[in-house]
């Protein structure tokens, strides 16, 4: 079966993933048992009859495996996730695809657990693919200042913290610029958004790291004020008679 692995490395119509070689291991050893048979003048015409009543009754039998078989048919063929793949399910789990098996999918989550599920449930659920096609991403960072800022100024500091990180982190997209955006007014602050474009599902948290420990920096050193959260409380004493 190594023929097998170096197919689909090259060709990524199917990959080689556990149910992918398995299927292909019965295919080509029974087809191979009906020509030894057929070489020795055995008639094989009753054994396929045989084994397509035998067939009717173990699908019965099997009911539940032969829908996680075919839930794992349909994943690969509709390649809504492959391995190696950072996806998100509607039940929360998320991870890297480690294999589509005969029965079950595992998933590894970036704390390193295995998470297995029945291929019928996961061709049938809601995901989200962080790897297909352009896996390439927008990383937004919200950041307040203070109503007293001047806010060009302050866009010019941001933008320039952003350039520095663009040129420095590898895993920074090079095929798009930080932007920068101010959205609301806040209760004690105005808020604006810096956007970054990761390569890869996880960059993000490298390109967090490093933007905010250099624009706190920056901040500092300008003079610009990000505020704490302020509220103020009235209260009244009823005076009774």
């Amino acid at each position: 079966m190594g023929l097998l692995d170096i197919w689909s490395q090259t060709n990524k119509s199917l990959p080689s993933t556990g149910i992918f070689k398995g299927l292909t291991n019965v295919a080509i050893f029974s087809i191979g048992i009906l020509f030894i048979l057929q070489s020795f003048g055995i008639s094989i015409t009753p054994l396929i009859t045989a084994l397509g009543v035998g067939g009717l009754a173990v699908s019965l039998a099997l009911k539940d495996t032969l829908s996680d078989l075919f839930g794992g048919i349909n994943i690969l063929l509709s390649k809504t996730m492959q391995e190696g793949d950072y996806v998100q399910l509607d039940n929360g789990y998320q991870g890297y695809v480690e294999n589509v098996g005969w029965r079950y999918t595992t998933i590894r989550e970036r704390a390193n657990n295995i998470i297995s599920i029945p291929n019928s449930v996961l061709s049938g659920s809601i995901s989200k693919n962080f790897s297909s096609m352009d896996s390439a991403f927008r990383v937004p960072i919200q950041i307040g200042v203070s109503y007293d800022s001047d806010l060009d100024h302050v866009e010019k500091v941001a933008l320039e913290v952003a350039n520095e990180i663009y040129e420095e982190l590898d895993c920074v997209s090079k095929s798009y610029k930080p932007v920068i955006r101010f959205r609301e007014f806040a209760d004690s602050s105005i808020n604006f958004f810096i956007y970054f474009q990761g390569k890869n599902f996880g960059d993000h948290n490298t390109i967090l790291n490093s933007y905010i420990k250099k624009l706190h920096k920056k901040f500092k050193e300008e003079k610009i004020d990000i505020p704490f959260p302020i509220r103020t409380l009235i209260h009244k004493n009823e005076i009774k008679d």
